[in-house]
């Protein structure tokens, strides 16, 4: 064709519409993304009867005390273990959790998990040393868990075995 590509109208016409017509589909992504999600919390606690998990498209409503068997962290996530299901989402870090839900029989058993103390029964002494295994009551199901998550550690066994009088072998 013999024209020079420099010179030829693809650069002074055609090529800046393609790299608008990017920025806008991306401008456009962004926007929605940042009207769309929520980034820092998402559940919320509504009236502090219920707890609400809104993430990645599931919507649950759970009452703490009688549904929330524990929670803990796993790869960036916080999952919600009940007694039906487990549930994941991103928000608060571990210790805002306890703060909030210790007064409601909630606690810290290590450093990535939270357990409500209604659902458990007693504990058993660790493989390593200075660690308890959690003892559920009968009917509630937790095999589908790393056992590792129930794992009492140091520096959270005293005020765990504070909460029960004898050991449990």
């Amino acid at each position: 064709m013999g024209i020079d590509f420099s010179e030829s109208p693809f650069l002074l016409y055609d090529y800046p519409m393609i790299v608008l017509f990017i920025l806008l589909i991306n401008m456009y992504y962004v926007i929605r993304y940042l009207f769309l999600t929520d980034s820092r919390k998402t559940y919320s606690k509504e009236k502090i009867e219920k707890l609400v998990i809104d993430y990645n498209g599931v919507y649950a409503e759970l009452i703490p005390e009688s549904e929330l068997i524990c929670f803990y962290r796993s790869n960036h996530l916080i999952r919600f273990v009940t007694i039906d299901r487990e549930y994941e989402t991103r928000g608060e870090s571990i210790s805002e959790l306890e703060q909030t839900f210790s007064s409601r029989g909630f606690m810290q058993i290590n450093r990535s998990t939270i357990i409500n103390m209604t659902f458990v029964k007693g504990y058993s002494s660790g493989q390593k040393r200075d660690t308890l295994n959690v003892i559920f009551k009968s009917g509630i199901d937790v095999s589908k868990i790393d056992p590792a998550v129930f794992i009492v550690t140091d520096k959270f066994l005293g005020s765990f075995k504070s909460r029960f009088k004898d050991e449990i072998v």
